[in-house]
């Protein structure tokens, strides 16, 4: 089962998914989306906690 997380569960606004075969694949994209569309240099371990607890199975 494939998992996801959406950006706007953290961010509100944001319409961006990242989806994955597990949990590190997620983490993989959603950081790469954090840097490059909200201009995060480095990810903040209170965000990477928030998203850990916001990943869902699809």
């Amino acid at each position: 089962m494939s998992k996801a997380i959406r950006c706007g569960d953290i961010v509100p606004g944001c319409e961006y998914v990242a989806r994955g075969q597990n949990e590190d694949e997620v983490l993989a994209r959603a950081a790469e989306h954090a840097k490059r569309d909200h201009g995060m240099e480095s990810i903040p371990d209170d965000v990477i906690d928030k998203v850990k607890s916001a990943i869902h199975d699809e």
